[in-house]
């Protein structure tokens, strides 16, 4: 037998064993319910993508029917990107304060207050404080290829009592 098949099999039989311990261990995970712990978790993920530029990571983080200011996942990717694309090397912080959380089985509701800033060397530049209403609902999504599935928090709708200024749909 050749050197390269021998790195084939070996590869695939290592492969293989990795997709059955998945199997066997890794089964179904349940999100557990909403708590203000999870919520501020969900909330450092969005903050932690938002610093990486990862639009499609926060994306990712809403239900396919979600509804963010009004405007669908896909119209919040579009804007998302070229602000982000906009920011440059900026760097942005979110600040959370009054974290509150109404459990209700699948579903909740987070309300919390938020400061978009900007911090740089000699300059803390404030942009804006808005207070969230971010409605979450458990959902069950499959990972590595269908063979393994998790229930998780994602987001189905942000409402703002204040205006973000944000592009509307039509100008996309």
């Amino acid at each position: 037998m050749k050197r390269s098949s021998k790195a084939a099999i070996s590869v695939a039989a290592v492969l293989l064993a990795a997709i059955c311990l998945l199997v066997s261990f890794g089964g179904d995970s349940s999100a557990g319910p909403m708590t203000a712990d999870r919520a501020r978790t969900l909330i450092a993920r969005a903050s932690d993508m938002l610093t990486r530029k990862d639009a499609n990571g926060i994306i990712a983080l809403m239900a396919p029917n979600a509804r963010i200011l009004n405007r669908s996942p896909e119209q919040m990717r579009a804007i998302l990107q070229d602000a982000l694309q906009q920011m440059g090397s900026h760097k942005f912080t979110v600040v959370t304060r009054n974290l509150r959380v109404q459990p209700a089985g699948l579903t909740a509701i987070i309300m919390l207050d938020m400061d978009l800033d900007e911090r740089e060397l000699g300059a803390n530049i404030h942009y804006y404080t808005a207070h969230l209403t971010v409605s979450v609902e458990k959902v069950q999504t499959s990972r590595w290829l269908g063979l393994s599935r998790s229930d998780d928090w994602r987001i189905t709708d942000v409402q703002s009592d204040s205006s973000l200024d944000v592009p509307s749909p039509n100008s996309q």
